[in-house]
């Protein structure tokens, strides 16, 4: 993966992270569509750099697991 878009989807985890944890913290659904109907799994796209994530929530710990990201590069 070229650096650019490296650094780019580090910078979106971290907002990722920062943004969905405080969602979570309150409540509400983090960032992305459901891919279960229970709230513990989700995808979220990164348009500007073609990528897509999967996540889980794992709320009781304050976590979320990265369980895998595609480059469409």
């Amino acid at each position: 993966m070229p650096k650019p878009i490296e650094s780019r989807l580090t910078d979106y985890l971290c907002e990722l992270a920062r943004l969905g944890g405080a969602l979570v913290d309150s409540g509400a659904s983090p960032p992305g569509k459901p891919l279960d109907a229970v709230g513990i799994e989700y995808t979220v796209s990164v348009d500007d750099v073609d990528a897509c994530i999967e996540y889980m929530v794992i709320a009781d710990i304050k976590e979320f697991y990265i369980a895998d990201i595609v480059w469409a590069g």
